[in-house]
């Protein structure tokens, strides 16, 4: 084994992972070209317990590699490396360390030891190994994503990066990226690379080590060094993201997007245009995550996921654009323009033509953002989304106006009647019930158990006056009755605890097959008469069981059971195509 020391004779190519001399300008075995600064050679063993096997990642500040802990069972662990001794860069690592460390969530990787080699400047971090594929692979591999497979992959990196803003004081990422996006073989995603992370919102200035960007995904206030950057800047990269999932174009750098607004353009592509797949609502929620003026964007994650899945109304204030100046005429070059005179006398009418006089420039009309109607009662009536009140606006003519309750800007479509119950009041009531249907877990859950209610208690099947409920056939039904009973009830209990959609499947229908046997079984089955019955007598016992099982009739209880196990299997079997139309891209 190779000792990690300051002199070390071979290191490893970061492309193919195989040594090389430390002279060596390329790899002797792929052509790529070597680093100016050596890695680590192959089969490096670490703080006398990590040995390096290859290269997973090389960049500028930081080399990853994949290792085996020798006292655990040769447990797989990536192994990061900093290049670089700057004191400052040191101390963002060691920040970086402390992270990891005290973070937990299942969508954050694990550390699990940090140090300085000995007889070294090289300063070492040891975690969680994932292996897996990165977003950006996945899209390069695949072509752009559906709305829903994005939305599925990106649900674990919202739910992480929302995590890090509620600690005190909150955690910025800083470099949310399609790079920086796993999905390990369990298909888990993680967000890892914490390398210029930041703690503190806004006010806290950005360390030196910290200082960083990613072309395309980094909001404009990341490229100053002041500290401007807070959540709103993390929420920029996660709408940089999506945009790239759904596109498969990385998005203009901010920096271009500022000259391609400053020049009137369009500074990003619609993302309608390239994926047709794309709903308004959520091209509307990227762009507005991805405002260039971080006012304009979501103030949290949460917002910015309950857009994407049309939780909540966007509305957007546009920039004000000043009003066009008319032209002003220009006197020719033979013939001077006449000037006005100083007091004008009243035009009387004359049949001597007079000289064409300029028209009067049109008076200019205030931007949207300056229109304030007066709060008065009279005039049109009209609804604010935001505050969610009605007021009357004075000249039922103007297309921009302001609440007069919280000042948000209205575009008002002239024309259109309002009706008497706003239709946001009328789908603000359905936001509950569409959270509902998209947790297709819980619906799992809500069928299971209105089975097992119908299953035990509520009454099944009736003969006569005399009704017989779940609990009745356990105690003292036929074994075959009870055995048939028990499967179904056993089913919805396990789905009510499963977490892979397969699976939950694949109970709730022997569960409903179970039952729809049993019922069957009860109304058209064979009839059983005492064996010891002869003759006569044993015609009778038939003929009154049959006459019996005529009289046999399936109660309320059967029927929503039935109903409880086609909402399982219906849930069960939609959250399944939603997670493979997500891991069939993992497939390939």
């Amino acid at each position: 084994m190779v000792q990690g020391s300051a002199a070390r004779p071979m290191q490893m190519c970061p492309k193919c992972s195989q040594n090389n001399t430390l002279t060596a300008r390329s790899c002797i075995h792929c052509g790529s070209p070597l680093p100016s600064i050596p890695l680590l050679a192959k089969n490096t063993v670490l703080n006398n317990r990590y040995t390096v096997l290859q290269v997973l990642g090389f960049g500028g500040f930081s080399a990853v590699y994949l290792a085996f802990d020798q006292r655990l069972s040769n447990r797989k662990v990536a192994v990061k490396e900093l290049l670089q001794t700057d004191p400052a860069i040191v101390q963002q690592f060691e920040t970086e360390a402390k992270l990891l460390a005290t973070l937990s969530h299942p969508a954050l990787p694990k550390a699990f030891d940090w140090f300085k080699q000995f007889g070294t400047d090289r300063y070492y971090l040891v975690m969680e190994f994932i292996d897996g594929v990165s977003a950006w692979e996945m899209v390069n591999r695949s072509g752009p994503m559906s709305p829903l497979s994005a939305l599925r992959l990106m649900e674990p990196v919202f739910d992480a990066v929302a995590y890090l803003h509620r600690q005190n004081p909150p955690i910025l990422h800083r470099d949310i990226k399609p790079q920086n996006i796993l999905v390990s073989r369990e298909r888990k995603v993680y967000l890892v690379d914490f390398g210029i992370a930041k703690v503190g919102g806004a006010g806290q200035k950005t360390a030196t080590g910290a200082r960083g960007v990613t072309p395309g995904f980094s909001p404009p206030e990341q490229y100053l060094a002041t500290g401007e950057t807070d959540v709103r800047s993390d929420i920029y990269s996660l709408g940089a993201t999506m945009y790239f999932l759904l596109t498969g174009k990385v998005p203009p750098d901010a920096t271009e997007r500022l000259q391609r607004e400053m020049a009137g353009q369009p500074s990003l592509e619609p993302i309608r245009s390239v994926n047709t797949t794309v709903s308004q609502q959520v091209e509307q929620a990227i762009m507005m995550a991805m405002a260039l003026r971080k006012e304009q964007r979501f103030n949290s994650v949460e917002e910015f996921l309950a857009g994407l899945k049309g939780q909540t109304m966007l509305i957007q204030p546009p920039a004000p654009v000043p009003a066009p100046q008319p032209p002003t005429p220009q006197p020719s070059p033979q013939q001077p323009m006449p000037q006005p005179p100083v007091q004008p006398p009243v035009m009387q009418p004359t049949s001597v033509s007079q000289p064409a006089q300029p028209p009067a420039p049109a008076p200019m009309q205030p931007s949207p953002a300056q229109i304030t109607p007066p709060p008065v009662v009279g005039g049109a009536r009209e609804w604010c989304p935001a505050c969610k009140a009605y007021f009357y606006i004075a000249d039922p003519s103007q297309q921009f106006v302001n609440c007069p309750n919280c000042g948000q800007l209205i575009h008002r479509v002239i024309g259109v009647p309002h009706p008497l119950y706003h239709p946001q009041q009328i789908t603000s009531l359905l936001y509950p019930l569409q959270a509902l249907l998209a947790n297709k877990r819980t619906l799992i859950r809500i069928g299971a158990v209105v089975t097992i209610i119908s299953l035990t208690i509520l009454p099944l099947v009736s003969c006569g006056e005399m009704q017989v409920t779940g609990l009745d056939i356990l105690e003292g039904g036929r074994t075959e009755f009870r055995i048939l009973l028990a499967i179904s009830i056993l089913s919805c209990i396990v789905a009510l605890f499963l977490r892979n959609p397969a699976h939950c499947l694949i109970s709730t229908v022997i569960g409903l097959v179970s039952f729809v046997a049993l019922a069957l079984w009860v109304r058209y089955g064979p009839t059983e008469v005492p064996p010891e019955l002869r003759g006569e007598a044993r015609q009778w016992a038939e003929e009154s069981a049959r006459i019996a099982r005529t009289m046999i009739h399936y109660r309320f209880g059967s029927f929503s059971a039935i109903a409880g196990f086609a909402l399982a299997i219906w849930a069960a079997y939609q959250w399944l195509r939603e997670e493979m139309s997500i891991w069939r891209r993992v497939s390939h």
